[in-house]
């Protein structure tokens, strides 16, 4: 599938369903790619892709509506020559871009991704960058870490206005450890408990004391655990500016959002970890303190 085509139709759309995202991507689908299970398996890659790298944001509380990103320029003052191209898109903006680009005496950057869409990056003075900006109509970030801090719930937080819940009867069980970093069936206390209806509908619970159990999304449930347990289940490394976090415990999306972006890359998988880099210290302190995590 081409990723290109998905974001210009989505930012075409503007916002939607869970069902229009799913039927877009069903009609941009290869014929190798629409075997029901791979189809199943693209639509979760690309949504939770398209949200990590800031094209598109997703509303699961929200009747699973989604929304397109106005298009930034997003920067950081570690790297102010640097910025890149975030939010939605459309085939005339990139022509815009790509003239705008040589007048401005900046160098634009453009890599292929697959099933997502292009990564852009322009390169020049900051001053240029602006000018660059204001020409194609393109709102421009010098520190998007900061702009996005407003969208980070601490992890304190969510567990604080938790309501209280009772696990499933007759679902199936799966449990979070957290010194693995692995489901398991096997019951551990004081931990994550996903159940799982028999069409397939995910709950999540946690077991915060022996007497009270809160409903938390899965992956603010799992670095709550982690919390309360005072395990620490994400690390920095600052040698190498490498984010490392546990492929079954993702980073919530607005922080896996930003380590994406710093980084200027999705995360690569590898060993059972997602790794990030190169992310800057003070966006891994950021990320990790908003999660719960200390930073080493």
């Amino acid at each position: 599938m081409n990723g290109n085509q998905l974001l210009y139709w989505l930012s075409h759309l503007g916002e939607g369903t869970w069902e229009s995202f799913s039927k877009s991507i069903e009609q941009l689908a290869e014929l190798q790619e629409q075997q029901e299970d791979f189809l199943h398996n693209l639509k979760a890659r690309v949504r939770f892709g398209l949200s990590e790298i800031g094209s598109v944001d997703f509303f699961p509380e929200k009747r699973r509506r989604w929304q397109v990103i106005e298009p930034i320029f997003a920067s950081f003052p570690e790297s102010p020559k640097c910025t890149v191209l975030i939010g939605g898109r459309s085939p005339a903006m990139m022509e815009r871009l790509s003239l705008a680009v040589h007048e401005a005496q900046c160098t634009i950057k453009e890599e292929a991704r697959g099933a997502l869409p292009d990564q852009v990056t322009v390169l020049g003075n900051p001053e240029a960058l602006d000018v660059l900006a204001t020409s194609i109509r393109i709102e421009r970030s010098i520190d998007y870490a900061k702009e996005l801090i407003p969208t980070f719930v601490p992890i304190e937080e969510y567990l604080a206005s938790a309501p209280q819940g009772n696990i499933m009867i007759g679902w199936k069980y799966r449990y979070f450890d957290l010194h693995s970093c692995q489901w398991t069936p096997d019951r551990i206390p004081r931990t994550v408990c996903e159940c799982i209806s028999q069409y397939g509908r995910r709950m999540s619970f946690l077991q915060v004391t022996r007497t009270k159990t809160v409903k938390l999304p899965r992956r603010e449930a799992i670095y709550a655990a982690a919390m309360l347990a005072r395990i620490s289940i994400v690390f920095y490394d600052s040698i190498t500016k490498t984010l490392r976090v546990p492929m079954h415990a993702p980073l919530p999306d607005a922080c896996a959002r930003l380590a994406c972006i710093n980084s200027g890359k999705i995360g690569s998988i590898s060993n059972g970890m997602v790794y990030y880099s190169p992310v800057q210290a003070r966006v891994a302190r950021l990320i990790l303190t908003s999660v719960g995590q200390a930073l080493d």
